[in-house]
């Protein structure tokens, strides 16, 4: 077939060339990019050095500059929204720190499939770093007990083993309220409270791996009934590049001086089907997350009617399909996420920032 005339052939083609000509952030080369996987799957010889991080959401910054309805939501997702910010102005989320709910809205047609990954991204909480961004970072856990020369040289082993085996490796850091610099500003060279890097890749059958390092587990509330994923069975593939990192991985278990305490540091190995989802499941076990599959907030009988959430939940219970909340962070403060699906496939959610010491 003459791929000419396929649908979009005006957008892709183009695109195409454009990837082989390193131009990757036109529309075209964005769209490709968006489905590179599938596009190589079906025969398509598309440059993987030259595919950008998060295409979706580079593809509505290139939009949004070139037009001012970029994000023209769907009519019934607009009328929504408008319902959630009247259940939801003023309110607030109840904990150590009162902070107010936001609403936001997710168009799958302009930013794909709603996860994690993708709205911390949109966020600025969490990017693509370099090799030895993610270097600094891990060699910052180790103690005294460990050479920061030999933890450098331990993760190289690790980034050079990973970027041999697997195609679409990328390093990414999480970090926390980079918003906020500090309670005196950004001189007092605060830099966030949780901050950890992690390494993720795809293997030759088209499974993706990630490496994190695991802290220890932290103590929030219950929300509902907490996810259970599925264990990944290891393609062959990656269960090969598994044993060649084991022997490296072991070698960078320190002990890290962290919150005036000491706490055992390990690694976790995670296989998924997509990069979104090794990306949420890398969260939960470096015990940076936990996911809920949300039922109702706590109530204080003798709380303030300003904490009185039973329209949200009456909202999220009529219109939102397979809610989740995401609970996002290790010590102190954490971010709320709490989503789902309408039947048009856009996402409604809304999200605070709460404190738990």
């Amino acid at each position: 077939m003459n791929l000419s005339e396929l649908p979009g052939a005006e957008l892709i083609l183009p695109g195409l060339d454009d990837l082989h000509n390193g131009k990757t952030n036109t529309v075209g080369s964005l769209l490709v990019t968006i489905a590179s996987m599938r596009s190589t799957a079906a025969g398509l010889d598309i440059p993987q050095e030259h595919l950008v991080p998060e295409p979706e959401l580079t593809l509505y910054d290139r939009l949004q500059d070139e037009r001012d309805d970029a994000y023209l939501m769907k009519p019934e997702t607009e009328k929504l929204l408008a319902t959630l910010e009247v259940v939801t102005e003023g309110r607030y989320f109840m904990s150590e720190s009162d902070e107010h709910l936001t609403p936001f809205a997710w168009s799958t047609d302009v930013l794909g499939e709603c996860s994690l990954g993708k709205i911390l991204m949109s966020r600025g909480l969490l990017r693509t770093i370099t090799s030895e961004k993610l270097i600094q970072g891990w060699q910052g856990e180790a103690s005294t007990y460990f050479k920061p020369p030999a933890i450098a040289e331990t993760c190289r082993e690790i980034i050079n083993i990973c970027q041999s085996n697997l195609v679409e490796v990328k390093a990414y850091e999480f970090k926390n309220y980079q918003e906020y610099p500090g309670d005196g500003g950004a001189e007092d060279g605060f830099d966030g409270h949780d901050c950890f890097q992690f390494l993720v890749g795809r293997t030759q059958d088209g499974n993706w791996i990630g490496i994190t390092p695991v802290y220890e587990e932290p103590h929030t509330c219950a929300y509902g009934e907490k996810l259970v994923r599925s264990q990944q069975i290891a393609s062959e593939s990656a269960s090969g590049l598994k044993q060649q990192l084991d022997v490296a991985l072991s070698q960078i278990h320190p002990v890290i001086i962290r919150y005036e305490t000491e706490t055992s540091l390990g690694t976790a190995w995670i296989e998924a089907d997509t990069e979104d989802e090794v990306i949420e499941q890398l969260f939960e076990a470096a015990h940076m997350l936990e996911t809920w599959s949300f039922r109702s907030f706590e109530k204080e009988s003798s709380a303030s009617p300003i904490y009185n959430l039973q329209e949200l939940e009456k909202f999220i219970e009529t219109y939102l399909l397979a809610p989740k909340l995401y609970i996002v962070g290790n010590w102190a403060m954490f971010r709320f996420y709490l989503t789902g699906q309408l039947t048009n496939g856009d996402y409604l959610g809304v999200s605070t920032v709460t404190t738990w010491t």
